[in-house]
């Protein structure tokens, strides 16, 4: 009798193709799938064990999602505010709780921060 072994992290699914399939759950609760199919189950096991290590090193982003240009919160929430019709108090107050509130506690996180 063979002894199936839970992996510790993902899932490998070994398609009727005879390909391999690598998934797992990213710390947004969102599961995803290898770009590709392996042959080798040890080449599935090897993307796994590469998104993993870059979640550990909180350098992981999702698939897909578009890398930020650098642009820093204090940028973007102006660039934000200057393209809403307001009217002016309301311009006004969002302008302050930027200045005085936000974008002092967030001044050196960036947008994909």
């Amino acid at each position: 009798m063979t002894v199936k072994r839970r992996r510790s992290w993902g899932t490998i699914k070994k398609l009727p193709s005879g390909n391999h399939r690598a998934s797992y759950v990213g710390p947004d609760g969102i599961t995803y799938a290898a770009p590709q199919t392996y042959k080798a189950k040890i080449d599935a096991e090897g993307w796994l064990g590469n998104v993993k290590r870059t979640i550990d090193l909180e350098t992981w982003t999702p698939p897909g999602a578009e890398k930020s240009r650098g642009l820093s919160l204090a940028a973007y929430s102006a660039m934000w505010l200057s393209h809403r019709t307001l009217k002016p108090r309301t311009r006004s107050l969002y302008d302050d709780l930027l200045r005085l509130h936000i974008n002092p506690k967030l001044v050196r996180r960036g947008i994909s921060n």
